[in-house]
């Protein structure tokens, strides 16, 4: 059975409602808030068993913290035009940390920003 390795993503966050105006506008995208008893996730649209790997904003001060360190989680560009992205990131108060750059011709293109939530995180498009 083919699947891919990585099963499930959270990114940590201190504010969630800014953290969610901040994906949903540079994704394009809506979340799927859920409120748990100690823990407060907002759900990126996936599907289970497709293509790709779903994943969540996370509140939990306990066990979340916003880093710039450790993993680096790739999110698909909402606009698929990078430079696009950029300005929407830097607009609203997120930081570009790498520019647009090409992977490879086959690979497309990603940019590294730092989320308002203090996560640093890839773009990818395919352009």
């Amino acid at each position: 059975m083919e699947t891919n390795v990585c099963g499930w993503f959270e990114i940590p966050v201190a504010d969630m409602d800014r953290a969610i105006g901040f994906y949903e506008k540079v994704l394009g995208l809506k979340v799927e808030r859920n409120k748990m008893e100690t823990i407060d996730m907002a759900v990126f649209p996936h599907r289970p068993n497709g293509y790709g790997t779903g994943g969540a904003l996370v509140y939990n001060p306990e066990f979340y913290r916003p880093s710039m360190e450790g993993s680096l989680v790739y999110l698909s560009s909402g606009s698929g035009v990078l430079k696009d992205d950029q300005k929407l990131v830097e607009s609203l108060g997120g930081e570009v940390l790498i520019p647009p750059r090409q992977i490879s011709p086959d690979h497309g293109s990603m940019m590294i920003v730092k989320d308002l939530e203090g996560n640093r995180v890839a773009i990818h498009s395919n352009e």
